[in-house]
């Protein structure tokens, strides 16, 4: 299943290809990643797979962490796209 992710440190920048870690089980790999202006945070795109399936439970009820240059970093799931749909952000 696709979901997003973000990292709260500015400094660490997702490129894609990152490793998905769910509760310390390797469970996929980023397959994009980048800087998100608008949401002042690291962004990345990538699935959750499972051998018995995965549905939107199984992916938003664990703790998730990335690795990044052989560093596991803490970070949180997203089910939806970020987006600023007012654009209070981009206006402030």
């Amino acid at each position: 299943m696709l979901a997003g992710f973000t990292v709260e440190d500015p400094g660490i920048i997702l490129l894609g290809r990152e490793t998905i870690y769910r509760n310390g089980e390797r469970v996929g790999w980023l397959s994009s990643g980048g800087f998100g202006y608008t949401v002042r945070k690291s962004i990345g795109y990538g699935y959750v797979r499972r051998s018995d399936g995965v549905d939107r439970a199984y992916v938003t009820s664990g703790e998730y962490e990335l690795e990044v240059a052989n560093t596991r970093v803490p970070c949180a799931v997203h089910m939806a796209p970020l987006v600023d749909p007012k654009m209070q952000r981009v206006k402030s």
